[in-house]
């Protein structure tokens, strides 16, 4: 899976599930946790766990 289709898959999941922010960083094959926060953030400017508490369409 190439890097644009992992982060595109975390941020669909982060929105849609329930799954642990790490959960989906080792889903979409990324190495640490560390490193998935450090390429979302880049990516998109706001961190995963903020990405989701404002993008959530699944009751936390």
């Amino acid at each position: 899976m190439i890097h644009a289709e992992k982060l595109e898959k975390a941020r669909s999941l982060l929105i849609s599930t329930t799954l642990s922010i790490n959960e989906i960083s080792q889903m979409c094959g990324y190495p640490s946790l560390q490193y998935f926060y450090s390429v979302f953030k880049k990516a998109y400017d706001t961190t995963p766990k903020e990405y989701r508490d404002v993008n959530s369409e699944v009751m936390l």
